[in-house]
């Protein structure tokens, strides 16, 4: 970690590798399937108030660092995680990972080295990177929420903004959001992108 704004790179990793190891060692326990609700609910408690920050912020004082350490550097770090892990698949995230980790090793490391280290082993669409989209959700406050429509057998997704619980509250805030579907005839989950700034919906299936 060079900084304080990289916090998360420590807690969040920590926070998910705990639940990686133990799904490694006792599959059957299936542990990963809390990972929502004690990650990703809990942080979106906190994420959804007018109060929140960006998982990295970036602090000059260190009379208020102990701020840092919440569920936002803990619980929301490790949901982009996963997710990110998602993307770039199990494999090609751990290799990423031993990369990462043998290069940096005894010394300081940013967010912006392991999103260069990731990317060489993800395969994303064109106009879409590891760095841009966790710039969107490490350096943005909140998280999106997206508006979707149902016209007989078509459903698209037409707008986000930033989710708030206070109501009347609007953000503009936009991030590039993976959104994975599935109908009843299928059985494994497809991909679809809404890309940050994306004025056009994206049709899901029809």
């Amino acid at each position: 970690m060079d900084w304080w704004n990289d916090l998360w790179l420590n807690e969040g990793f920590a926070n998910y590798m705990q639940y990686k190891c133990v799904d490694h060692l006792f599959p059957d326990w299936n542990i990963m399937t809390l990972f929502y609700t004690e990650n990703m609910e809990y942080s979106q408690k906190l994420d959804g108030l007018r109060s929140s920050r960006a998982v990295s912020a970036g602090t000059t004082n260190s009379t208020n660092l102990v701020e840092l350490f919440d569920a936002i550097s803990y619980n929301k770090a490790a949901a982009i995680i996963r997710m990110l892990n998602s993307l770039t698949g199990e494999k090609n995230f751990q290799h990423a990972l031993v990369e990462y980790l043998n290069k940096y090793a005894y010394g300081n490391a940013k967010g912006s080295q392991l999103w260069r280290v990731i990317e060489k082993h993800a395969a994303l669409p064109d106009g879409i990177s590891i760095a841009s989209l966790a710039n969107d959700y490490i350096t943005q406050v909140g998280y999106p929420m997206i508006y979707a429509t149902l016209s007989r057998n078509k459903v698209t997704v037409h707008n986000q903004t930033r989710f708030f619980f206070e109501d009347g509250m609007e953000g503009g805030t936009q991030w590039s959001i993976p959104i994975y579907y599935r109908t009843d005839k299928e059985s494994h989950a497809k991909l679809r992108w809404m890309r940050h700034g994306q004025s056009k919906g994206v049709i899901l299936f029809h």
